[in-house]
């Protein structure tokens, strides 16, 4: 899977680079340059020609700021901040480019540039260039566990596209950055030059179909895995640590994804308030996930707007079966209650989620559950008193058969003693005839 362009350090990989370069014998060999240390689109430029950076390959050491404004030849000023003015696009040829080092071979060496093909048939939206911003939440890389959030953003140009060879000059036309854009006449503060990341992918659908766009989402998502998976073994394992790292993700026009970079320390300033609002939850849902308080239970697959993706493996065919789509990825986010979660150990203990659902059930069917209980105790308590009944019955009954064996013995000790009586009455009416 090639989802990036060839890509080189200068001057490191300068020879390098020009084999590459001379490769590209086509009219569309356009290459972009981007310092190391710098962001917001800071010392970015284009060139097409070898000859606009040779002096890389002539001269080794040189100071940190300029030797890009002779280098390219590309007529940019800077302004206060150390930002090139991209609205002025003449030419300048002066001396405040370039700047020896003096000093021995000790000095400071020549600050490192990343160069690499510049994709030039992007994928358009009303005649501008677009690219994402995506967030991964990696919480271990041994093992490797990776969150994506469903949520993010694409970042528009205020000039429409152009490949021309003329025009490559023209940052406002062919950079995104926002720190750029905002400089431009035609930038619309009140949007920000931003679509969220869901509206794009409606969008999309509406323009070339539900399956292809869900395809092209989920490509996006194994590039993201990817580039974890290529960094995992130099990565310190550190259970106590995370990271979390912006994605930047251009699509061209036959929708195809390429990885632009990866940001360690993705800007979180917001310039809408819908960009606000979702850096906001971004940042609450990170935490949720981090779960400092020890509040989850650990077999989570989804907290907030984070999807679990990738944990020790690949999780898509799971996911996949329980959706039906292949990547979560700008859909949206629920607004559903939050899980019910335990209580940490130093809390105490609570009943499991499941009785809690049970709970909720009865308190929720309201008085026909009190009366069905209250039938049930008024069942308990009629069968009580049966049974004391019966026993209460059961124990007249013996005393009453009690009495009767009484009587009936009486009865037959009071027969005995007349028939006693009546047999001494004869023996003496015999003895006295006798006599």
């Amino acid at each position: 899977m090639i989802f990036g362009q060839p890509l080189f350090f200068l001057p490191a990989d300068y020879a390098l680079f020009s084999e590459e370069f001379k490769k590209k014998t086509s009219n569309n060999n356009t290459w972009i340059m981007k310092p190391i240390g710098k962001a917001q689109g800071r010392g970015i430029f284009i060139f097409s020609k070898l000859s606009q950076i040779s002096k890389w390959k002539s001269e080794s050491r040189w100071g940190k700021t300029g030797i890009i404004g002779n280098a390219v030849n590309c007529g940019k000023d800077r302004d206060s901040s150390g930002n090139h003015d991209a609205n002025n696009t003449s030419s300048n040829s002066g001396s405040s480019g370039k700047h020896r080092i003096s000093g021995d071979d000790d000095d400071e060496d020549v600050e490192s540039y990343v160069v690499q093909k510049y994709i030039n048939n992007p994928l358009l939206i009303g005649g501008r260039k677009f690219d994402i911003r995506l967030y991964v939440l990696v919480t271990s890389f041994n093992p490797l566990t990776v969150w994506i959030y469903r949520s993010g953003f694409c970042r528009f140009t205020t000039y429409r596209y152009s490949n021309a060879t003329a025009s490559i000059s023209n940052n406002l036309m062919h950079l995104t950055n926002v720190a750029i854009q905002k400089k431009s006449d035609q930038y619309d503060s009140n949007d920000g030059g931003k679509w969220g990341l869901r509206e794009l992918k409606l969008y999309l659908m509406s323009q070339y179909g539900v399956p292809r766009i869900d395809q092209l989402y989920y490509e996006i998502q194994k590039i993201c895995i990817k580039c974890l998976e290529a960094v995992q073994p130099v990565m310190i394992a550190d259970k106590h640590c995370f990271e979390l790292y912006g994605y930047d993700i251009l699509i061209d026009d036959n929708l195809k994804p390429w990885l632009i970079e990866v940001n360690a320390s993705p800007s979180l300033s917001a310039n809408t308030p819908a960009d606000y609002q979702m850096k906001v939850e971004l940042l609450t849902h990170t935490f949720d996930v981090l779960d400092l308080e020890g509040k989850l239970y650990g077999d989570e697959t989804r907290v907030g707007g984070f999807d679990l993706i990738y944990k020790g493996c690949n999780l898509d065919a799971k996911n996949e079966q329980s959706n039906g789509y292949k990547t979560m990825l700008g859909t949206e986010i629920p607004k559903d209650a939050p899980t019910k979660r335990r209580k940490s150990k130093h809390q105490g203990k609570s009943l499991p989620s499941s009785n809690l659902n049970k709970v909720e059930n009865n308190s929720s069917s309201g008085s026909n559950s009190v009366n069905e209980i209250s039938s049930q105790y008024k069942d308990k308590d009629s069968n009580r008193h049966s049974v004391s009944n019966v026993s209460n019955q059961m124990e007249h009954n013996n005393k009453e058969g009690t009495r009767g064996n009484d009587d009936e013995s009486i009865t037959s000790k009071k027969s005995g003693i007349e028939r006693k009586r009546k047999e001494n009455g004869n023996f003496r009416r015999r003895n006295t005839i006798n006599s």
